[in-house]
């Protein structure tokens, strides 16, 4: 839960100072880098990770994401869902060594393999 006036704006989202944090027991982020250029979602993602590690945050969150950069930068561990279920879950540093055809086809931004778009 963050509270306080911003200090700045990154495209349109208000930032708050981290000094402003309380304790929560999770935070949700749904889709936090979204839209955003590359720069913009690194400084999100930097700002995710300080939030967690601030003194008195949260220290537990919950991302939904499709961002490949936003995943590796914020993620200790991925759950990656399908299909309406689970497919695969692990630590951030074990996707590029997983044997699972959707997880690597997502990772690999293939248009082959078993997750379908278009038949």
């Amino acid at each position: 839960i963050i509270i306080g006036a911003p200090d700045f704006k990154i495209g349109g989202i208000s930032i708050p100072h981290i000094g402003d944090v309380i304790t929560a027991f999770y935070v949700l982020y749904d889709e936090p880098t979204a839209g955003l250029d590359p720069i913009s979602s690194t400084v999100i993602e930097d700002l995710v990770r300080r939030l967690q590690n601030a003194s008195g945050g949260c220290d537990t969150y919950v991302m939904v994401s499709h961002q490949d950069s936003t995943i590796r930068r914020t993620a200790d561990r991925v759950i990656f869902l399908y299909g309406g279920k689970i497919q695969w879950e692990g630590k951030v540093d074990e996707i590029d060594n997983t044997t699972n055809p959707i997880v690597r086809q997502f990772f690999s931004a293939s248009v082959k393999g078993p997750i379908r778009m278009i038949d």
